[in-house]
C-alpha cells in the first residue's frame, strides 16, 4: 500500500516514514538483513557510507553515547 493510498493525498505522494532513533541502543540487530549486532558497528558503517567519511573511533564512541541518551520507556501502542 503506498502512501498516496493512505493518506489518499496527491502532495503525500513521495512521502516516507523514517524510523524513530527512540530506543535504537535497545533494538539491535541492525539494518534490514540484521547483519550487525552492536551499535559501534551500525555507525562505523554508515558514517562511511552516509556521510562518505568513516568516523573515528571517538567520534563513533561520541555517536554511540548520543544515541544511548534516546533511550527512554518502552511504549506499547497495543498493536
Amino acid at each position: 500500500m503506498t502512501t498516496l493510498v493512505v493518506l489518499e493525498e496527491k502532495h503525500s505522494q513521495y512521502l516516507f516514514r523514517v524510523p524513530s532513533l527512540r530506543n535504537v541502543a535497545r533494538t539491535s540487530p541492525y539494518f534490514h538483513n540484521g547483519a550487525i549486532k552492536d551499535l559501534h558497528g551500525a555507525v562505523r558503517i554508515m558514517s562511511k557510507y552516509q556521510l562518505g567519511n568513516e568516523f573515528t573511533p571517538k567520534e563513533i564512541n561520541d555517536t554511540v553515547a548520543f544515541l544511548k541518551t534516546l533511550n527512554g520507556e518502552i511504549v506499547d501502542y497495543g498493536f
